[in-house]
């Protein structure tokens, strides 16, 4: 096992993850272990996803009763 992908691997790894909108930590670590045989710790990761330019975030919780038009209902005055 290595410890570190090179630079090849970096801009294959950049592809990869900007053809997807969202990833969740975890999998990003498995996909670099399963793709290039490194392990990494989510910590790492992190730090290599910043010097990506990528930004972390938590996903937020979407309620499923919000009506679609909820911005339209929102802006309507109140009479």
């Amino acid at each position: 096992m290595r410890f570190q992908i090179a630079d090849e691997q970096r801009n294959e790894l950049r592809a990869l993850l900007g053809a997807k909108d969202l990833w969740f930590l975890g999998d990003v670590v498995d996909l670099i272990m399963t793709r290039f045989s490194v392990e990494y710790s989510e910590r790492q990761m992190r730090r290599i996803l910043k010097g990506f330019g990528m930004e972390l975030a938590k996903p937020y919780h979407i309620d499923y009763r919000k009506p679609k038009n909820a911005d339209e209902k929102l802006k309507k005055p109140v009479k």
